[in-house]
């Protein structure tokens, strides 16, 4: 039983690292980022004598820092901490509870805090704002002295002098014990350019060397080439410790160590070292490592704190509902939903879970209570989420309208293109801050819809008004009229014109049929709809260039080529005056093809009437 609770505190130390698929790392090393590492020797030592399983992505980080608590667990492990005879963490309930020390850590502190390797006062370092706090390593050499003298049978002195270039900042109360730690050869004086850097945090890598030299003066080493007589492998066999563990699998990482990482039925994180001769089932059918996916349920048996057997069984379900919250946990992560039958349930969210918010990848935390949700779950482990937003904003400019009877608005969005929005019964309908209705809403006006759960449920409207000034270049009549205006900037644009326009020609009240083309307008237009028109009978005249390429001589009409390449046709009256380069009055008969000439004139139904053409080149 002692083995077991070793397993599990040391596994809520370790960063699950969750995937989808098996990963593989080379054969040869216990973990994979530690070799041509100073601290390799040492730190597999520590592994074998179960005093640190690492991480479960089979790496044990030797380079990176290490918190106050982790430390305290790896020497409550090597001093032999068994959680069945060493329990002793309600004497210390109300100042853990203080100190805000996780579950996780409270037996082998209250352990090591009945042993006398940790002071009360030490608690105040451990935790800071509700992390835990990286070890200094003075902190560390308080720990080792107090192990080196309780559990070694080791002495400090009273006089001595250490070293160390910085021996002045080594707090009175720590020195003893570097002292004593450099004389058992724990320290090395020489190392970091022979100082001993107190407030500096440690790292794992020189913690693994620090507690793997301490075992060997407590006489706990483990060698893993040294002989056992038969005798000692009967007793060993005979002491076999066989556990049975159900869960749901959240990871597996294959290599020379291979690991296994679960979720108990208290949902708690574990992590178990697999045997090289591991059996392996799926739904009954013989299967490997590798076959084995985050999210199925399995049995382990474990011997001797090894998987020898796995049982697997696929259990996926697809569940439909409504988010309710999402909880970030030091250990795990977990998603509340309201199902479809209106009852709250909750499942972990491990790393690497394919998180999805309207069709974009996204994180739970962007979330927001009511959204649609779906999940893909084994048990109660989320392998996928899928959701929608509970509320939709689209903004944009209408394109096109329904009908009163099909009442609907296609809207151009920067974001999306195209949408489209109906317009649902009892949705409320704002123009310029008004109460308004579907037959006001125009196409150019721009809206921001609101929709709940697609339904629309309030749009605003922006009428947007503008003025445009130019040439009437075409007029179109019936049902629906048209005007086609091209501006001062030769941008040809159709207005529509409908029975509320307001017509005025020299400030006369007008209709459609008086205008004409040529005339010089002013339109006012609110959101595409004209509201005026406002032109003189007088037109003025325009001014045409290009290249002469034809001449119908009888009918009196030239075919020009004009400046931006575009060919028209100009007629000719007997009232056209013709002028040539030097201003010498000319006649029809004097035009050739190739002439560059300047006309003035205007169009009357479609058809462009000269009447005056000068030679700006002759041909």
């Amino acid at each position: 039983m002692g083995q077991k609770r070793r397993i599990i505190i040391t596994v809520m130390l370790i960063l699950i690292l969750i995937t989808n698929s098996v990963v593989v790392y080379a054969d040869g090393l216990i973990f994979t980022d530690i070799e041509g590492h100073w601290a390799r020797g040492y730190i597999e030592k520590i592994y074998n004598m179960k005093i640190t399983s690492g991480y479960a992505d089979a790496t044990f980080r030797p380079n990176n820092s290490i918190t106050g608590l982790e430390t305290i667990v790896m020497i409550a492990n090597l001093l032999g901490f068994d959680e069945d005879l060493h329990n002793y963490v309600d004497e210390y309930s109300e100042i853990f509870s203080e100190h805000d020390i996780p579950a996780w850590a409270k037996s082998r502190l209250a352990y090591l805090m009945v042993e006398e390797i940790i002071e009360k006062e030490e608690l105040d370092g451990l935790r800071v704002n509700g992390a835990s706090r990286n070890a200094k390593r003075v902190e560390v050499a308080n720990f080792i002295g107090r192990v080196l003298v309780n559990h070694a049978d080791k002495s400090t002195r009273m006089t001595f002098s250490l070293p160390y270039k910085d021996a002045m900042i080594i707090p009175s109360e720590t020195s003893p014990y570097v002292d004593l730690m450099l004389r058992e050869g724990i320290l090395n004086s020489a190392s970091n350019d022979g100082k001993f850097l107190p407030n500096n945090e440690i790292i794992r890598a020189e913690v693994a060397k620090i507690i793997a030299n301490t075992a060997k003066l407590l006489n706990e080493e483990v060698d893993e080439d040294q002989d056992i007589d038969q005798d000692e492998k009967e007793e060993q066999q005979e002491e076999e410790k066989i556990e049975t563990i159900e869960g749901v699998l959240s990871g597996v990482i294959i290599a020379n160590r291979s690991i296994l990482t679960l979720f108990d039925d208290v949902n708690k994180q574990l992590l178990f070292d697999v045997h090289k001769d591991v059996e392996v089932l799926i739904d009954g059918e013989e299967a490997g490592l590798e076959d084995l996916v985050k999210g199925q349920i399995v049995h382990l048996v474990i011997i001797n704190g090894q998987i020898k057997e796995i049982e697997a069984e696929e259990n996926k379900e697809a569940i439909d509902g409504f988010f309710r919250k999402f909880i970030r946990g030091t250990t795990r992560n977990v998603l509340s939903i309201i199902g479809e039958n209106g009852t709250s349930q909750t499942y972990i969210i491990p790393d690497g879970t394919i998180i999805m918010l309207n069709y974009r990848e996204d994180s739970l935390a962007n979330f927001e209570e009511g959204d649609v949700i779906k999940i893909i779950a084994n048990a109660d482990f989320v392998l996928e989420v899928e959701g929608t937003s509970k509320m939709k904003y689209v903004e944009g400019t209408i394109t096109a309208k329904g009908t009163l009877a099909n009442p609907y608005i296609e809207v151009a969005t920067e974001e999306n293109g195209e949408v489209i929005v109906v317009i649902e019964e009892g949705a409320r309908l704002i123009r310029d801050g008004r109460t308004t209705t579907f037959a006001q809403i125009r196409v150019s006006d721009e809206i921001k819809a609101e929709l709940e759960y697609e339904k629309l449920i309030r749009l605003n409207v922006s009428t947007v008004r503008r003025e445009v000034e130019g040439l009437i270049r075409r007029i179109v009549i019936g049902e629906n009229s048209f005007l086609m205006v091209e501006t001062r900037d030769g941008i040809r644009e159709e207005f529509e014109i409908t029975e509320n326009t307001s017509i005025r020609i020299d400030d006369r009240a007008s209709e459609i049929y008086d205008l004409r083309l040529s005339f010089d307008v002013e339109l006012k237009i609110e959101s595409n709809e004209v509201m005026s028109v406002i032109t003189s009978a007088e037109i003025d005249p325009e001014i045409i260039r290009g290249e002469i390429t034809f001449i119908h001589e009888d009918i009196g009409e030239i075919e020009i080529t004009k400046d931006d390449g575009t060919v028209m046709q100009v007629s000719v009256t007997s009232k056209t005056i013709y002028i040539g380069e030097v201003g010498e009055r000319l006649t029809f008969r004097k035009l050739n093809v190739g002439d560059e000439i300047s006309i003035r004139g205007n169009s009357n139904r479609g058809v462009f009437i000269a009447d005056r053409i000068i030679i700006d080149r002759a041909n």
